[in-house]
């Protein structure tokens, strides 16, 4: 049979007329084959011809693999065109699947590379990201989440992995440096999850067990350095902070908020009031001192 001869026929038919029931638009060479989207290469036909047309392509061009998951798409495809779509028959039906599930069965367990020889493209990726953002589930029914929620149930627990479980990985992954572009990333990363948390007002507590674990890592980072002769050089500044002669906020002025927060504190705890050790002591240093605000009255307390 001439299929070639028959696409040609409902085209040349379709380029006279003008339709004014439901109609689709059709490409007369496919963009998968360097096809444009001019007016002279654009048909509008009707759902059976649009369908019919999509076969004879497969038929002509039966090694093209976009004309084949198109075809697989239109007799598949139902939620907006449910009523005016064309529904095709058992036989092309049974036809269609058996295509579709070998060239399914050839790409099973190979990459993009491996597929088409070649990466996937940077506007390729941001395309796919932009359509996922905001996307949702459609609502489940309760019937829906009681059957996922038993099945769950009915499953077995995930075993635990023991030391020797983490040694192995421990191992593997000993010796392998991260590239820049990996060690850029993750600051990146890093900066942003801190930020969120910060608009959110949520503060990050560690356990007991996080912290010991931190304090064997600046063991080791310590050791390491100086076995291999190296030292960190301090500033004199950071040496002075961290001695106490110098206030981490020197030069930094206090805002508001915080001034409100500090009197806030203050006030539910009762700590703008002196206790009596304090005062004590307090007049024990002014003894035989001259008073700088004899003969003054002192302001009210704004607390």
């Amino acid at each position: 049979m001439n299929y070639k001869k028959i696409y040609n026929l409902i085209i040349e038919r379709a380029k006279v007329r003008n339709l004014e029931c439901y109609k689709e638009k059709h490409h007369i060479i496919p963009k998968c084959l360097d096809g444009t989207n001019e007016k002279e290469n654009i048909v509008s036909l009707t759902a059976k011809e649009h369908f019919i047309c999509h076969l004879l392509l497969v038929e002509i061009y039966p090694n093209n693999e976009k004309l084949k998951r198109a075809i697989w798409a239109m007799s598949t495809l139902r939620k907006k065109y449910l009523k005016q779509r064309y529904k095709p028959s058992a036989r092309t039906y049974e036809r269609l699947k058996k295509e579709f599930s070998k060239r399914n069965s050839w790409r099973k367990g190979k990459t993009w590379e491996e597929l088409y020889g070649k990466e996937k493209s940077e506007k390729m990726k941001r395309s796919v990201s932009l359509k996922n953002i905001g996307r949702k589930h459609p609502p489940r029914s309760q019937e829906y989440k009681n059957k996922q929620s038993n099945s769950q149930k009915n499953r077995p627990k995930r075993r635990k992995r023991g030391k020797e479980y983490g040694e192995k990985i421990s191992k593997l992954l000993t010796g392998k440096k991260r590239t820049e572009e990996s060690k850029e990333k993750m600051k990146i990363a890093q900066k942003k999850y801190r930020e969120n948390l910060k608009e959110q007002g949520i503060k990050i507590k560690f356990t007991e067990e996080q912290k010991k674990n931190c304090k064997a890592a600046q063991e080791k980072r310590n050791k390491e350095l100086k076995e291999k002769g190296i030292k960190i050089k301090l500033s004199e500044e950071t040496k002075e902070k961290m001695r106490g002669k110098i206030p981490w906020n020197k030069g930094k002025k206090t805002s508001k908020e915080i001034i409100n927060k500090i009197i806030e504190t203050r006030r539910k705890n009762n700590s703008y009031k002196l206790s009596e050790e304090t005062k004590e002591k307090i007049k024990n240093k002014l003894k035989g001192k001259p008073s700088k605000r004899k003969g003054k009255k002192f302001p009210k307390n704004k607390f």
